[in-house]
């Protein structure tokens, strides 16, 4: 049993720490429906997401957006406006563009009903990049948009999933009733489509295999905050689960990306952990080395001993940059990680470890103690160190 636990941790650590091709993956809008009129002049606003992977460094760049006819694909428009970041991703840029009564009318006299503003987002060392959209309603006037307002205008503006305690992680115990909430912003009025989804514990860690519990069909009205509980999830293995909302049919261009989520807009994921024995509780690891301080070359990580512990795990991670066009700080993003034996206090630094740390920069580290069913017992707040091979 540790032998197993110890290979799936370590077949775990491996997919987290493979190299892969830095590239943009996504790229998104919010808001993603606007409303454009005919009667007067529009300022369009736009928040483009650009996510990266982990090791891109490279830079983002969208020279020109183009609004198009999303029936034929035929430009409309050229909005010759570039936005250019420089560094490691994800990327926030914002945009502000006008668009004339005259062509409103325009596109409407056409029998174009929306239009849709696409951008393309391109990392200038590769080449290889990403698309985002926002989708265009056409309108007479502010007072006509309100009275033609129908199902098929339902927006979802965002959505929060969020267990009892108001987190998006709970332990709790075996056989435990359990259910999340799912909070939703939204414009318009209509129909609500989506499907909860679960990954039970053997798939939810590396490649997470997703089964839906319940389709979600009900309607919602304009200018309201819904909300919606889960079914009963399940609590009967003891391990890590995934839970996840995904939603769909709300969006005129959204594109399926994820066969077990089909035609998702938005999804958003939830984490639980049910124990195998009742009144458990993880206790937290402390008098972790070194924090605060400098690691060399063949420097050691130590920490308190868990009792009852079959395998340590060592995550470090580094402090994301912050884009240098708007937005909010990205969470600091793992890099490399050790696995160590349960009577271990203590690893050095692996070779594979050492080559993802730059001389002089900071780091956070943490660890977590598993026991020998994979059901974490343990976890450790994040300590910090510089990197100094040299010292």
């Amino acid at each position: 049993m540790k032998y197993a636990l110890v290979t799936a941790l370590l077949a775990l650590l491996l997919l987290d720490s493979s190299p892969a091709a830095a590239a943009i993956s996504d790229a998104r809008a919010t808001p993603r429906q606007l409303t454009l009129f005919g009667t007067s002049g529009n300022l369009v606003q736009v928040r483009w997401q650009v996510a990266t992977t982990p090791d891109h460094a490279t830079g983002v760049s969208s020279p020109a957006a183009t609004i198009v006819d999303p029936g034929t694909g035929r430009v409309l428009l050229v909005v010759n406006t570039s936005l250019d970041a420089a560094g490691s991703g994800p990327f926030v840029l914002r945009e502000s563009l006008q668009v004339d009564a005259d062509t409103v009318r325009g596109w409407q006299a056409a029998g174009l009903e929306r239009v849709v503003l696409e951008r393309s987002f391109g990392d200038p060392a590769t080449g290889g990049g990403a698309v985002g959209r926002v989708v265009l309603r056409l309108s007479g006037s502010q007072l006509r948009a309100l009275r033609e307002g129908a199902p098929s205008e339902l927006l979802v503006v965002s959505v929060r999933l969020e267990f009892e305690t108001g987190n998006n992680t709970a332990i709790v115990e075996r056989d435990a009733d359990l259910r999340a909430g799912l909070t939703v912003q939204h414009t318009g009025t209509g129909i609500l489509r989506g499907r909860w989804q679960i990954a039970e514990p053997g798939s939810s860690e590396a490649v997470p295999v997703f089964r839906t519990l319940a389709l979600v069909n009900t309607q919602v009205r304009a200018g309201q905050r819904s909300y919606l509980r889960s079914p009963v999830l399940p609590t009967s293995r003891p391990g890590v689960y995934l839970l996840r909302f995904c939603v769909s049919g709300t969006d005129p261009v959204a594109v399926a990306e994820d066969a077990q989520c089909p035609g998702a807009g938005q999804v958003v994921h939830a984490t639980y952990q049910v124990h195998a024995r009742a009144g458990f509780r993880v206790v937290r690891i402390r008098s972790l080395e070194p924090d605060r301080a400098r690691l060399g070359q063949e420097g050691m990580f130590r920490w308190g001993e868990v009792p009852g512990a079959a395998t340590y795990q060592v995550q470090i991670f580094e402090f994301a940059p912050r884009a240098t066009t708007g937005g909010e700080a990205p969470e600091p993003r793992f890099i490399a990680g050790m696995l160590v034996p349960g009577d271990a206090g203590a690893t050095r630094l692996t070779e594979l470890a050492r080559s993802r740390l730059s001389p002089e920069r900071r780091y956070l580290w943490r660890v977590t103690a598993y026991d020998q069913a994979g059901v974490t017992i343990g976890t450790s707040e994040e300590a910090s160190f510089i990197f100094s091979p040299d010292g």
